[in-house]
């Protein structure tokens, strides 16, 4: 058995992305360099499908099951850093004592860095 999950989202993400340097000349041939950098980009509403059909080689006409709808994503506090199982479905599902959300897609993060320039 196979279980085919697509996902997409139905309007234009939207994010920001920006950076700030400051340089300091030492002496004539090197410099000390501090830079930060930052990024807002968070994605939710993702909808799509998922369906389990027969194995491969199998016959198509015997799908298992069928869900259009919402990505979610579950946790199941009983097991300790459990992995998050990611679905599709009409509704939030109510897994064995877990706690559903809707599937968020981030990659909103902040960075410092620090250097130094020579100069030849």
């Amino acid at each position: 058995m196979n279980i085919l999950t697509k996902a997409e989202m139905k309007r234009d993400p939207f994010g920001f992305q920006g950076g700030m340097g400051i340089g300091y000349r030492l002496t004539p041939k090197m410099a000390i360099l501090l830079e930060a950098q930052g990024r807002w980009a968070k994605f939710r509403g993702l909808e799509g499908s998922s369906a389990a059909v027969a194995a491969e080689g199998g016959d198509p006409r015997y799908t298992l099951f069928s869900e259009e709808g919402k990505l979610y994503f579950e946790t199941f506090p009983l097991l300790a850093d459990a992995p998050r199982l990611i679905m599709v479905q009409s509704a939030p599902p109510l897994g064995p004592e877990g706690e559903a959300r809707e599937a968020v897609v981030d990659f909103s993060g902040f960075s410092l860095q620090a250097g130094f320039r020579f100069y030849f």
